[in-house]
């Protein structure tokens, strides 16, 4: 009697799963809501950007960027996705040539899609993932 190897192929279900997507990261985040909308990923991040109420955090984190930034996320996130930079949108918020507060209210904005994105893929256009 032989003995079958672990590759074995006749062994291998016919149907194998899938292979999963990887989830989402605030870089990857930031980088599909600039992109054009024609990746399924790029919608999904666009989709949950518009619905604020799904990311937004509740309280500011006053250690990651200057708490007046808090109420301005959703408008930071809209601009940036209208293809503003970060120091033209410091620059007319506050009249200050750094840009350092707005880079980390976006950073934090788009960890908090992230985040989103990869709780529940399906609510953006996303198949789950498992």
């Amino acid at each position: 009697m032989a003995i079958s190897s672990p590759l074995d192929r006749r062994r291998l279900p016919v149907h194998l799963p899938r292979r999963r997507e990887p989830g989402f990261t605030a870089a990857e985040v930031r980088r599909l809501l600039q992109a054009p909308p024609t990746d399924p990923r790029a919608r999904a991040v666009r989709a949950c950007a518009a619905r604020v109420a799904d990311w937004l955090p509740p309280a500011p984190d006053a250690r990651a960027y200057p708490v007046r930034y808090h109420a301005l996320l959703p408008s930071l996130v809209s601009r940036f996705v209208q293809g503003e930079c970060p120091a033209t949108i410091s620059r007319q918020l506050s009249g200050l040539a750094t840009s350092w507060g707005v880079e980390a209210a976006l950073t934090d904005a788009c960890r908090h899609i992230a985040d989103r994105l990869n709780r529940d893929p399906a609510a953006y256009g996303l198949p789950r993932t498992h």
